[in-house]
């Protein structure tokens, strides 16, 4: 019976310390999955902070659009206004030449 009890009391101690190695391990295991679960909580606000700078780089993408869309519709509409500006110089300077040519002939026949 002694030897029995010896045996019996070495299982309880292996059993044991067997637990305590369990334990332990299932710890590490609860502390590797609470890494796990905090990296995802950043990944999901990085993820939510890139879909909101995606819509702002797309806001800002529209919105140079429309400003080159008013550059070209107003550089149409200088383009225009300059060959108007070209045709009202060539109009004046027909009359100017006109003047010029008219008072040279007056002084001509006053001569």
């Amino acid at each position: 019976m002694g030897i029995s009890l010896r045996s019996v009391t070495g299982k309880i101690r292996d059993a044991l310390a067997l637990s305590d190695t369990s334990r332990s391990s299932f710890a590490s295991i609860r502390e590797e999955v609470q890494e796990f679960a905090d990296a995802l909580v950043i990944i999901a606000g990085a993820m939510s902070e890139l879909s909101g700078g995606s819509r702002e780089i797309v806001q800002a993408t529209s919105q140079i659009s429309e400003v080159t869309q008013r550059i070209r519709g107003n550089s149409q509409d200088m383009s225009g206004r300059s060959a108007e500006i070209e045709r009202a110089m060539q109009s004046s300077k027909d009359i100017s030449s006109t003047v010029v040519n008219g008072t040279a002939e007056i002084g001509y026949i006053h001569r």
